[in-house]
């Protein structure tokens, strides 16, 4: 808030800060003699840090299907990702530089931001926030224990938008909030690994304790 609070903020709806915004859908079945070349990207490539999860394999397409009945939702690097269906919402991925060009299915939504008034991290850390979160998930049709999201409604995403250095100021502030989290969490892990490899040696008595 103290980093904004010397300027005014613009309110921008997401379609005005992308010159892109759409979904994938699912391509026709090619011929099995047709190579499947394409990273096709789902839900489960996509995490809640903005990451393309590169545990989870990637589905191929072939480049005809790609460059065809898929062209609407060619992806490139730099391309922010957000799930469309759930449950969880939530899930938001940046393509990075090593996939290449790509794919998406129909619960996956694209935005391609012009890079005008908007900065990229920024933009991700917003749609990861509990303010879009908590809009997003009141705006999704719920029915029979599904959520959806519409293009329309991921279009009309309200977006505070500052200067692009405050927009990076706040950035790198969160950056460092997460990394210290990381940090954390990890030395958590580690004691509780201590912890249950001490119970289990004192359970089994190959140790024990004087009192």
């Amino acid at each position: 808030a103290e980093l904004m609070s010397d300027e005014s903020v613009q309110k921008r709806f997401a379609e005005e800060l992308c010159s892109l915004v759409t979904k994938g859908t699912t391509p026709s079945k090619s011929p099995s003699s047709e190579k499947q070349s394409v990273p096709f990207l789902r839900v489960t490539n996509l995490g809640f840090d903005g990451l393309i999860d590169p545990t989870q394999d990637f589905e191929l397409i072939s480049k005809s299907s790609h460059k065809s009945e898929l062209k609407r939702s060619v992806c490139y690097a730099g391309d922010i990702l957000m799930n469309i269906v759930g449950p969880p919402l939530g899930k938001v991925g940046v393509i990075p530089d090593g996939i290449g060009e790509c794919n998406i299915n129909q619960a996956v939504l694209v935005y391609r931001l012009t890079g005008e008034l908007i900065d990229a991290q920024y933009f991700v850390n917003y749609l990861l926030g509990q303010v879009a979160q908590t809009w997003l998930q009141s705006q999704s049709k719920k029915t029979s224990g599904q959520q959806n999201l519409t293009i329309e409604i991921c279009k009309s995403l309200v977006v505070p938008v500052p200067s692009i250095l405050t927009q990076k100021r706040l950035s790198s502030c969160l950056d460092a909030i997460n990394k210290v989290n990381n940090l954390i969490s990890r030395k958590i892990d580690s004691l509780q690994f201590l912890k249950r490899a001490i119970a289990a040696d004192l359970l089994s008595g190959r140790k024990r304790v004087s009192i």
